[in-house]
């Protein structure tokens, strides 16, 4: 007898090996118990394509994300040779501010005494460290208005050729136009 005086006894007669009273057994045979190697298989097949889809969603996320951050580095650094530029306008008329693609930070000597070759200098070994080796700017004015074009390469676009083939990344471009 338990504390509230009745019998504790319990009977495991009408229970099958699964767990469903005998009772409820059908006149074809005995019901199904458990889960069959199929069923665990597809699961898992299921869950497998879920985790898979989520990697790529993960992966394309990051790639999005580099993209937007060289986008506003690439936005920060115009705006900040803009800004040079508007500071020096006797050298920036004078064409000192002008560059090319094919430009390069040594072209231009950081202890030079032009205030425009140490500008230029610092603001394309900047380029080149923030938006990669392959980074290329142009700088050029007619009158009064210049043009600041930034280009970069960057790993979510891809060039597609006549063939629809991928050969590689393309340049993204920004390009930014100021008035003295």
């Amino acid at each position: 007898m338990n504390h509230l005086g009745r019998d504790s006894h319990i009977s495991l007669a009408g229970l099958s090996l699964c767990g469903i009273h005998s009772a409820g057994r059908t006149a074809s045979g005995p019901t199904q118990c458990g889960v069959t190697l199929i069923e665990v298989l597809v699961t898992l097949l299921l869950v497998s394509i879920g985790l898979v889809g989520s990697l790529a969603l993960q992966a394309r996320a990051m790639q999005d994300n580099q993209s937007a951050y060289l986008r506003s580095q690439a936005v920060h650094m115009a705006t900040d040779i803009a800004d040079r530029i508007r500071l020096n306008p006797v050298a920036a008329k004078a064409d000192k501010y002008n560059i090319s693609w094919t430009s390069v930070p040594a072209g231009f000597s950081a202890k030079a005494g032009q205030l425009a070759d140490r500008d230029l200098y610092g603001w394309l070994t900047w380029m080149k460290t923030g938006l990669g080796a392959r980074a290329q700017a142009e700088i050029s004015h007619t009158g009064d208005n210049f043009t600041i074009t930034l280009r970069w390469h960057d790993q979510r676009h891809r060039r597609v050729d006549s063939q629809g083939q991928q050969n590689g990344p393309q340049f993204s471009t920004f390009q930014l136009q100021m008035e003295l």
